[in-house]
């Protein structure tokens, strides 16, 4: 299901701020914790990987629906499989280092939150997940919960 309210213009403007943010973050990230496999619900470009690429981690896999432009990825075209996040069900034999779902979750809809939550907690011990809090507003956010939402739907796995 491709969100009817995005274009190629909104991906394209997602990329400078998703690498400079990772660019601020990746380095401490690999402080704390030994990675060397990420995987990205929801990754768009992914731009957020090929910050961990330039650091040296080598294998890293994107998810993201058909409307992600291949030609526009910041990673290797193998690094990104087309997947319906509505639909997906992560094997949980495959597992990754860290798993990364940012700004993901308020646009889908909350009846899919407990199996996003799964699948990100089958994919990886270490996850890094943010999502929008209730009226912060956004082009089809469906789901803004608080924080405290996302602790228990965690807790609970």
């Amino acid at each position: 299901m491709k969100p009817t309210s995005y274009n190629k213009e909104d991906y394209n403007w997602w990329i400078d701020p998703a690498v400079n943010s990772a660019k601020q973050i990746v380095p401490f990230i690999l402080k704390c914790f030994p990675i060397n496999s990420v995987l990205d619900f929801g990754c768009a470009q992914g731009g957020w990987l090929s910050v961990f690429q330039e650091h040296g981690v080598k294998k890293i896999i994107g998810l993201d629906g058909e409307w992600v432009d291949t030609k526009d990825l910041l990673i290797p075209a193998t690094s990104f499989h087309s997947v319906n996040l509505t639909t997906y069900q992560h094997n949980p034999k495959d597992k990754y280092d860290l798993c990364i779902c940012l700004e993901v979750a308020e646009h889908l809809d909350c009846c899919i939150s407990d199996s996003l939550i799964s699948n990100l907690t089958s994919a990886s011990d270490i996850i890094l997940f943010s999502a929008a809090v209730p009226e912060q507003g956004g082009q089809h956010h469906v789901n803004e919960r608080p924080p405290s939402y996302w602790n228990d739907k965690f807790s609970d796995k």
